[in-house]
């Protein structure tokens, strides 16, 4: 499953390829793919450009300059595919192509999805805060302090395991980057949050930074 690290890479590679690209089509193949109306996706989507694309843990936030925002959740086995106009028409097969951004100058996005759980949804502005406020703590972010972090630890009748993927804690650690995580800390991850010592505390808050920095890479 992509995590933190592997959408934030995604993102950064998508920003230098589609930013200010008009969208000439877009095709929903797998009606499955998209939640909410299909109708309002054609009427934010064509002829728009993106404005930026940002991440809020593992999750994509593209602004369009509809107005509009298209939130991407990858799941388990979702790709986002960038093509150029003259690439060969080699990739993933069709069947598992679930959408398709064209865009004016030829170059595609194509949304690929194996298993078929990831999708996109189309969000105005008051639905785009009230997702902000729902997800937890993105744990890269300036804001994400020892003390914020101590706060979010406060009360949480849960195991260290469970705090870290559940994202409305910390948004965007999966169980992969929970076993690095622990296993850099030298915390079982099976104990609980308020089982925690101040020394295992501080351990675990420099993991979280380290690992997912080196997840980057």
């Amino acid at each position: 499953m992509p995590e933190l690290p592997e959408v934030e890479k995604l993102r950064r590679d998508l920003s230098h390829k589609i930013i200010n690209h008009k969208i000439a089509c877009f095709k929903v193949l797998d009606p499955a793919a998209v939640r909410g109306n299909q109708e309002l996706f054609l009427t934010a989507t064509q002829g728009s450009y993106i404005k930026w694309i940002n991440r809020i843990g593992r999750y994509l936030l593209v602004k369009l300059a509809s107005g509009y925002y298209l939130f991407i959740y990858l799941s388990t086995t979702g790709q986002l595919i960038y093509k150029m106009p003259a690439d060969e028409p080699s990739g993933p097969a069709a069947k598992s192509i679930r959408i398709i951004i064209e865009f004016e100058n030829g170059s595609k996005i194509l949304f690929n999805d194996a298993r078929g759980y990831g999708y996109f949804k189309i969000l105005d502005d008051q639905q785009r805060k009230r997702l902000l406020v729902a997800l937890g703590s993105d744990a890269t972010a300036k804001t994400f302090t020892y003390p914020t972090f101590v706060q979010l630890l406060r009360n949480k009748r849960t195991s260290v395991q469970n705090f870290l993927i559940n994202d409305q804690y910390l948004s965007g650690i999966g169980n992969n980057y929970q076993d690095k995580i622990c296993l850099e800390a030298r915390v079982n991850p099976e104990k609980g949050i308020k089982e925690l010592s101040q020394a295992e505390t501080k351990r675990l808050y420099k993991a979280i930074s380290k690992v997912l920095k080196k997840g980057y890479k």
